[in-house]
């Protein structure tokens, strides 16, 4: 119709429609979808789903995604700060963690027509890490005699913790498997958390660790 008759009075009844633009939310439920084990870690989708349900959607549910600026993100962050009073580490995980990963794969849809990515505009103040306040000799012996003595069970994870510096995550993932009595030695290759086993935190993280004599008799 619309190739003879371009201005017939039904024309506007053949032309494409032009679809209204995506939302925030409306992207969301259906990224969410894809956000699932194997292909992300059990804690991160948790993590996700927590942080748009109670700070990024009732603040952006109704907001267009092309809409999404430097403005919107800075107005985000003060929100946070000064009226969910949360931390500006807390803030930055918001924004620039979960936030600006469902902004980063809406970008890669063809159709998307979002090219620019606002939140690589934020400026972020460098946040000191406080040092390490390890336990003391004494204490680290009063922890360790009150596990024997009352919760024998998980003495051996806690006594293992102490002696070899593993994160907990890779511990729990140990199978005897990867233990080498005789050589006093374990195989750090993954980890569990969140009820899911993985690969280790980072690829260094994958290592040989030595135990000492007193593990290895322990264990």
């Amino acid at each position: 119709y619309l190739k003879w008759f371009p201005e017939g009075n039904r024309a506007e009844e053949f032309r494409p429609k032009e679809e209204e633009p995506e939302t925030v939310g409306q992207f969301y439920r259906e990224w969410i979808e894809r956000k699932k084990p194997p292909f992300v870690r059990s804690a991160l989708e948790r993590d996700y789903r927590q942080q748009f349900s109670k700070y990024i959607l009732p603040r952006f549910e109704n907001t267009k995604l092309k809409d999404i600026d430097v403005t919107l993100l800075e107005d985000f962050r003060i929100y946070l700060n000064e009226e969910r009073e949360l931390s500006p580490k807390s803030c930055r995980n918001i924004i620039d963690g979960t936030f600006r990963a469902m902004m980063r794969d809406a970008r890669k849809r063809p159709q998307s027509g979002l090219d620019k990515d606002s939140f690589a505009d934020m400026d972020w103040l460098r946040i000191s890490q406080p040092k390490p306040d390890p336990f003391t000799d004494e204490e680290r012996d009063d922890i360790l005699t009150h596990f024997k003595e009352k919760n024998r069970f998980y003495y051996p994870f806690v006594y293992f913790q102490f002696w070899t510096g593993c994160r907990p995550s890779e511990a729990i993932a140990l199978r005897w498997g990867d233990i080498d009595l005789k050589a006093g030695r374990a195989s750090i290759t993954k980890s569990r958390y969140y009820g899911a086993e993985n690969a280790t935190k980072t690829g260094g993280s994958e290592r040989d660790v030595s135990l000492l004599p007193m593990v290895v008799d322990l264990l």
